[in-house]
């Protein structure tokens, strides 16, 4: 009887040492993959590394690379802009831009000359991956940024298969 008293006691302290720790922002244990994207869905406002993270996962070097620090590095040598801040909510534009330079979608004259991200939101929305109604400074949630995404990920592959 003492013993599960114990035992209760000790899982207890365990949960609120690791709600603790998440409220003071350190990483407890690295993420699976589907972990992670099941916390972007059900966030209310995502983040900059919600961006990097799911574009990491759209070109399969989620697993590849350990950290988020490393997932960034990879994500900056295929030439997409990135924010030093990660934790800062992402807007509509950073992802605009960012959709721009990882899926080398065809730029506007003007995001090409000011690489400014009202003009890759203009870009984007053409292409049809946003809608008009919106502007490039919106915050997004999780599962609105993960259906952008996969609008994007759709839209590539109309492109490629119209070019072959």
């Amino acid at each position: 009887m003492r013993l599960g008293f114990f035992l209760l006691f000790v899982f207890f302290l365990e949960v609120m040492a690791e709600e603790s720790r998440l409220k003071m922002g350190v990483e407890t244990s690295a993420k699976t993959e589907m972990e992670l994207y099941r916390e972007i869905l059900n966030r209310e406002v995502a983040t900059r590394q919600d961006l990097y993270d799911l574009l990491a996962m759209q070109f399969l070097e989620f697993e590849k690379e350990g950290g988020p620090q490393k997932r960034n590095k990879a994500l900056a040598a295929r030439g997409i802009t990135l924010e030093e801040d990660t934790a800062q909510p992402v807007s509509r534009g950073e992802v605009a831009r960012a959709l721009l330079e990882a899926y080398d979608f065809e730029k506007g004259w003007l995001f090409w000359l000011t690489r400014w991200e009202f003009y890759a939101m203009r870009d984007i929305q053409q292409l049809g991956i946003m809608e008009d109604k919106y502007t490039f400074h919106q915050k997004l949630t999780g599962r609105q940024l993960v259906a952008i995404l996969t609008k994007a990920q759709e839209a590539k592959e109309r492109q490629d298969k119209w070019q072959k």
